[in-house]
Formats: C-alpha cells, sequence, structure tokens
C-alpha cells in the first residue's frame, strides 16, 4: 500500500490578496526510513519568513521490477541517507470501514488517466473523487455544500492506493460525510468489489461574500 498526506495551511489561499507577494521555495526532505518504504517530505515554504504554506508527505516503496513487489531498501543506501531523515515517523492512514449508506458515483477509466506502467495514474484517483463529490452536490446530497466543490478550499487530504486499474475498467466511487464533521468527506473506489483506493478530503468553511 502507498500512503499520502496533503495538508494546505489556511493562508495559502490569502496569497493573491497580499500586497506583496513571498518568494516561495520547495524544500525537499527524507522523512521515515523503514525496511523497503520511506517518506518523502516537501514544504511550500516563504522564503523569507520560513513559513509552511503547505506540505506533502508520501510513502514511497521500494519495489522490484520483476516481481513488481516490495524489496528491502540497500543496506548501502540506508547507510549513506538515514543521518538525513528528519522526523523519523511513519506515515499511517488506517483503512476506512465503509458504512451502508453511502452515495455511489461510477466511472470509467480512459488512456488518459494511464502512466507509463499502463495502470490508472494515482493523481486521477483524487479527480475521481472531485467529480464524486461535484455530482453528489448536485443531486443534493451533500449537506452543508451548495456550490461548485473546487470553491471549497482544500485543508488536507490523506490516500491510501491499494491496488491498480487500467484503462476501459470501471470503478464506483462511494462517498460518505463524517458524522462528526460534515466538511470532512470520505471515498472508496473499488473495482470489482475490490478496494483499489480509499480517501479523505477535510475542507475550510467556505468565505460568504
Amino acid at each position: 500500500m502507498t500512503k499520502s498526506l496533503f495538508q494546505v495551511m489556511r493562508d495559502y489561499y490569502d496569497i493573491p490578496d497580499l500586497a506583496k507577494l513571498p518568494e516561495l521555495v520547495i524544500n525537499l526532505s527524507l522523512g521515515y526510513v523503514g525496511t523497503s518504504s520511506l517518506n518523502s517530505v516537501t514544504e511550500l515554504v516563504d522564503k523569507t519568513t520560513g513559513k509552511v504554506y503547505a506540505k506533502n508527505t508520501n510513502t514511497v516503496v521500494s519495489v522490484d521490477k520483476t516481481t513488481r513487489k516490495p524489496t528491502p531498501l540497500p543496506d548501502w543506501w540506508k547507510e549513506k541517507y538515514e543521518s538525513h531523515v528528519i522526523g523519523n515517523q511513519r506515515l499511517i492512514n488506517p483503512p476506512l470501514k465503509v458504512p451502508e449508506n453511502v452515495y455511489n458515483h461510477q466511472t470509467t477509466v480512459t488512456w488518459s488517466d494511464i502512466d507509463g506502467y499502463r495502470h490508472t495514474n494515482y493523481v486521477v484517483y483524487i479527480r475521481f473523487c472531485f467529480d464524486a463529490a461535484m455530482d453528489a452536490i448536485h443531486n443534493g446530497k451533500l449537506k452543508g455544500f451548495d456550490t461548485d466543490i473546487a470553491l471549497y478550499h482544500t485543508k488536507d487530504m490523506q490516500a491510501l492506493y491499494k491496488g491498480e486499474s487500467n484503462a476501459g475498467q470501471e470503478l464506483n466511487v462511494a462517498l460518505w460525510q463524517n458524522e462528526q464533521n460534515p466538511l470532512k468527506l470520505h471515498f472508496d473506489i473499488t473495482r470489482d468489489g475490490e478496494s483499489i483506493f480509499q480517501a479523505t478530503l477535510e475542507f475550510y468553511p467556505r468565505a460568504r461574500e
């Protein structure tokens, strides 16, 4: 399984309104290092103040090119780079338990969704989630959402990549709102009844004009 955590600070969305735009840089660092996986940590930072506007943590798995199964990181690599690790904490995204009452949205993988390995590109699953959310809003199935989903600023996103899909395959996107926080949406994408991707997206309240 591959995991990802994407966080956006509220101030990020105020950048266009600033009198002086900050000089932004991207810092890439090494996070947790395990037996066959590691975390890459990317931050969008104000070069002058050091203020972090966004942060993305990805779990990267070492895979054997022949078997396509996880393989241990080389000892020489770990000895060379483990001293560079910042915040050696494993990224934990527990699998979601899908409730009975969900909103279902069907989609088909197209050739433009495919990556170099002939599987659906990982970012495409996020688009499928947003499409499902927009469809649910259009049909009045999401409480508290009353306009285009793109007008709600993303606060954070947790993603869990569990399987693969190919061009032409039909996928079902199950969507439901968190009981405690309606601005937090959960998604489970299945192929032939098998869960291949799960995500949780939380949004900031939409500012009223």
